[in-house]
């Protein structure tokens, strides 16, 4: 269907798709690892089978969208250091929802950093051709993405020009809310990807940049066409995923009576944290 050649096509624009690309068979230490030295750069991960256990399922994303390493105890009993979060952008792709409502787990809050795209199938030449020019003799790739980086940085140290980026963003935000009902969280997710568009293709490609940015408030409302929106919930799950994702983030900070000396530390008096009990 062409999943596997747009996902590489889009990873090769930050460099050598073979190096970018990673497998889900893997503990979640080594997702940890993974981000520890890719943070920063985009990360594909090719073919979640729609036919993998509910618990792995849930443990490979869980892994990757908590966008830091699980707590872990040492022998001694002391917090082993994990890694503090990562900033990447990771491609899925696979023939299972993430979210929605025929997915296999329920992200709950943690559903709002995910966007699930349905892409149309591509024909088997044009899937073909992208290979084809990956694969090839020169296995073309490029570093657009670090030239990006090149021209934004200097920016960054400036208010003023910080300030425009600013407004940039708002419009695009203004152009997409509202647009097939889309609510403002959903809205701001498009607009950051839709500005680096806009800011790539006249950095890169000497498009002037007022049309730049039209051109990526359309392409955002295309984009938002093919999000999934049966993944938004009622408020009261939205309390209680966010309940969720606290306790999977901080599952060291309470006494879980499921674990094993938690419950001993109670019994003997010596809590010295608050108790609590989880079930997903």
């Amino acid at each position: 269907s062409g999943k596997t050649a747009l996902a590489r096509l889009a990873t090769s624009a930050w460099g050598d798709v073979d190096l970018l690309e990673q497998h889900t068979n893997r503990t979640d230490l080594s997702y940890e690892a993974i981000f520890s030295q890719l943070t920063g750069l985009p990360v594909l991960f090719d073919e979640l089978q729609a036919s993998m256990s509910l618990e792995n399922f849930g443990r490979i994303i869980y892994a990757i969208v908590l966008e830091r390493g699980r707590e872990r105890l040492t022998r001694d009993g002391d917090l082993r250091e994990s890694t503090g979060g990562w900033k990447s952008i990771v491609r899925i792709t696979g023939e299972q929802e993430i979210v929605g409502s025929d997915a296999k787990i329920q992200l709950e809050g943690l559903g709002k950093r995910v966007l699930q795209i349905s892409h149309p199938a591509l024909r088997e030449e044009e899937a073909g051709s992208i290979h084809r020019w990956l694969k090839g003799s020169e296995r073309h790739f490029g570093h657009a993405g670090i030239a990006f980086c090149r021209k934004l940085l200097p920016i960054l140290g400036d208010e003023a020009k910080v300030a425009k980026l600013r407004a940039y963003y708002a419009k695009i935000v203004d152009g997409l809310l509202g647009y097939q009902g889309t609510e403002r969280v959903r809205a701001r997710q498009v607009a950051t990807c839709q500005l680096a568009q806009a800011l790539s293709m006249h950095w890169l490609f000497g498009y002037d940049f007022a049309e730049a940015l039209e051109g990526s408030i359309s392409d955002g409302r295309h984009i938002i066409d093919l999000l999934d929106t049966a993944q938004d919930r009622p408020y009261w799950s939205r309390v209680l995923g966010l309940l969720s994702d606290w306790v999977s983030t901080n599952g060291l900070r309470i006494l879980d009576l499921r674990r094993e000396g938690d419950l001993d530390l109670i019994k003997a008096g010596k809590a010295d944290r608050p108790i609590g009990f989880w079930r997903q």
